[in-house]
């Protein structure tokens, strides 16, 4: 699926009279992409200092950065283009009673690299190629980063037998090819861990953005076309997936 990032930056290209709805199309999608409990669990076996500080970039609705102050007890800063995913993860921190030690803020990942006090850790998680080809965004991001100190990148590479020819796609490439991407840098490969992939949660998570493309199209019929298109687009891109993609997080310590 689509991370939060992409469909944003789809919508302001290809749709963006679907923007202001996104929130209502993904609103049953909390995690948006990501495994927060698994990122986090990676994370903790880092043995991070109890003052480290982190940053979740592209951090959507804020569950993976929540979910670090939770287990952990670590600050984080969760940065994110959208406004309304701020505002949500910055209710969710709240409701979460972590609002002392997870704070959001909206900005270009991007243009913002370089331009704040490095952490100890940054998590860059279910993004794709938002900011570029994978060693241009480990470039990027790492920008953030102490010396020492880690990346922990969200992503997927093409499986064996697997293809990267689908629109939007194109930039992944196979494992051997993706290690040298994520190590270009001469930053140094600490783990990789590999999910058990979870079939029905992709089914439900396409079968939950259509239902809402549904109910929207019913109130906005002139829009309607566009939700469907919006949820077809998923629907196709999950079946890709799942076909050619296998998901990933690796741990970098940056050189």
């Amino acid at each position: 699926m689509r991370t939060e990032e992409e469909m944003v930056a789809y919508a302001l290209e290809a749709e963006p009279e679907l923007l202001p709805y996104l929130p209502e199309l993904l609103a049953d999608l909390e995690e948006l992409g990501s495994d927060a409990e698994l990122i986090t669990e990676t994370i903790g076996k880092l043995g991070l200092p109890a003052d480290a500080k982190v940053i979740d970039l592209g951090c959507g609705k804020g569950a993976v950065a929540v979910e670090i102050a939770t287990e952990l007890g670590l600050n984080v800063l969760g940065i994110d283009l959208f406004e309304p995913f701020v505002t949500h993860g910055q209710n969710l921190a709240t409701e979460e009673g972590v609002a002392d030690r997870c704070q959001f803020l909206q900005g270009d990942i991007a243009k913002l690299a370089g331009t704040l006090d490095p952490v100890d850790l940054v998590v860059f998680a279910a993004l794709g190629d938002v900011i570029g080809r994978l060693d241009e965004t480990v470039a990027i991001i790492r920008r953030y980063v102490k010396p020492g100190g880690y990346l922990v990148i969200s992503d997927a590479f093409v499986q064996d037998d697997g293809s990267a020819d689908f629109p939007g796609f194109e930039q992944y490439a196979k494992h051997k090819e993706t290690l040298a991407r994520l190590t270009s840098q001469g930053d140094k490969l600490v783990s990789e861990v590999l999910p058990e992939l979870d079939e029905e949660q992709e089914d439900d998570e396409g079968a939950m953005i259509a239902g809402r493309a549904t109910m929207l199209a019913l109130k906005h019929p002139d829009m309607g076309d566009a939700f469907m298109e919006f949820a077809a687009m998923q629907s196709s891109e999950n079946h890709f997936i799942e076909d050619n993609l296998v998901d990933a997080i690796w741990v970098l310590q940056r050189g």
